[in-house]
């Protein structure tokens, strides 16, 4: 589910972001693209790390900015018809995130 970026700084570039267990999906302010930051790019620690900033409404944008930028695992149109590239990295995401958590309990 989608929540709208509630900062108390009018200018912040996040617009909306969206939780999955091992990721965090963003919308900037141009409200072109939607982004996948996961455990993959940029890595565990910048996506908690981002969850974290997004429910705190503050900070958000600056982190990325001097942390993650492009460092993401996908990039979609906003408005790209269903189905279309968000959705299946999503799940090849998913996938690898339940790989690598079961590779590291062996």
């Amino acid at each position: 589910m989608r929540h709208l970026y509630k900062s108390r700084n009018p200018n912040a570039g996040v617009y909306s972001f969206e939780f999955l267990p091992d990721a965090i999906i963003l919308e900037f302010t141009d409200r072109q693209y939607r982004y996948l930051y996961n455990t993959e790019r940029p890595g565990l620690e910048h996506v908690n790390e981002m969850k974290r900033l997004a429910l705190a409404g503050e900070g958000l944008t600056t982190y990325v900015n001097q942390h993650v930028r492009d460092d993401y695992a996908a990039k979609f149109l906003v408005n790209a018809p269903p189905g279309a590239g968000l959705r299946s990295a999503v799940h090849r995401s998913l996938a690898r995130s339940r790989t690598n958590r079961i590779r590291h309990r062996s």
